[in-house]
């Protein structure tokens, strides 16, 4: 325990400190740009402190622990009060004198589903690969690989005037690349890259844009002819989640591959979650599993429990949790009288010769 400061006098907080009791906030930033008026803005992710998850903060909780989340804001430069480091669980652990402002970041918490999710799994999935010939684009280049016979002087006669023409024309060239609805980025040459001329000019062909549509990664802007199912869906789940004395419904959904049912339930859940967003719905966690990634049928409890408290645990004292949760009514955190809406993809996956 700290000593009582002298009478009259208050212990002074660090910036640390504030973070950790909600008075200072933390958040990673996206981008910047700068306003017509010349105001500095910045578009961020937040991060929140255990205590501000639905989950509570947890006994395996550090205490310098944050959760990235999915919630975007944007802020005024003038608003930020100084860099911290928010690091990966082994950068933590190498860490050695980084100063006071350091903290522990290993999930993200989606605000609106109230689960949580490994960034080491977010982070791993596939992206889109550049081209390689794809070069970091410098809009100076374009002046400076002019020849002698393309200038606008002669070397000799004007040689100021020239350089002093291509330094406007290259700032003005620099300004529009960066620029984002009319406003200025405040950063100069953030994300330009060249677009190859091949990539720049190539329409598709009506061939192309079919075989494009037919792909299995391709998902479709609307959900044609299942307006009735996703209907029967959407009150199913309403039902379930606003009685108050549900002991638990299962809706059991089956079609041939191919048919939109896990982009059905996905479509009733984005809607859903834009009415819990407005109010009109009472808060609840929705967790989503895929039989595939799974990598035997046991692990289904580690990842229910790893996402209702963002803590990993062996999938033997992950079922003694949740049976304590589900049968014993020991709830996890504050999610007393919260429902959780689980959605199973490949079901079938999950039955074994023994099955346990």
């Amino acid at each position: 325990d700290r000593p009582k400061p002298p009478v009259g006098k208050k212990i002074k907080r660090t910036a640390k400190e504030k973070l950790l009791d909600s008075d200072l906030w933390a958040a990673r930033i996206e981008s910047l740009r700068r306003e017509p008026d010349g105001a500095f803005w910045a578009k961020v992710r937040w991060y929140t402190i255990p205590e501000e998850t639905a989950a509570g903060r947890q006994p395996h909780n550090l205490r310098r622990e944050l959760y990235r989340t999915n919630a975007l804001g944007d802020i005024e430069m003038e608003s930020i009060v100084r860099h911290c480091f928010v690091m990966s669980p082994k950068e933590y652990r190498d860490a050695t004198n980084d100063g006071d402002d350091v903290f522990y970041c290993e999930y993200e918490y989606d605000v609106h589903w109230h689960n949580f999710k490994r960034l080491a799994d977010i982070d791993d999935e596939p992206e889109t690969k550049e081209d390689p010939s794809d070069e970091p684009y410098n809009a100076a280049n374009d002046y400076n690989s002019d020849t002698d016979e393309d200038s606008e002087y002669d070397e000799e006669d004007e040689p100021a005037a020239r350089c002093s023409a291509r330094k406007n024309q290259s700032n003005e060239k620099i300004l529009a690349a960066n620029s984002w609805k009319g406003r200025i980025y405040g950063l100069q040459k953030i994300g330009i890259r060249k677009i190859p001329e091949h990539v720049r000019c190539h329409q598709k062909t009506a061939l192309e844009k079919a075989k494009a549509t037919l792909l299995l990664a391709t998902l479709p802007k609307s959900l044609p002819c299942r307006d009735k199912e996703m209907e029967e869906i959407s009150t199913f789940v309403k039902d379930a989640i606003c009685n108050d004395h549900c002991l638990g419904r299962c809706l059991y959904i089956h079609g041939v591959p191919g048919t939109g049912k896990t982009m059905s339930v996905l479509a009733v859940m984005r809607r859903l979650r834009s009415e819990f967003d407005s109010g009109a719905l009472r808060p609840y966690c929705f967790i989503e599993i895929n039989g595939l990634k799974l990598a035997s049928p046991e692990n289904i409890y580690k990842v229910i429990y790893e996402q209702l408290s963002g803590h990993r645990v062996g999938w033997k004292k992950a079922l003694h949790y949740l049976t304590e949760h589900f049968s014993d009514g020991k709830k996890i955190g504050k999610q007393a009288n919260q429902p959780i809406v689980l959605l199973i993809d490949e079901l079938d996956l999950l039955l074994t010769r023994n099955q346990s």
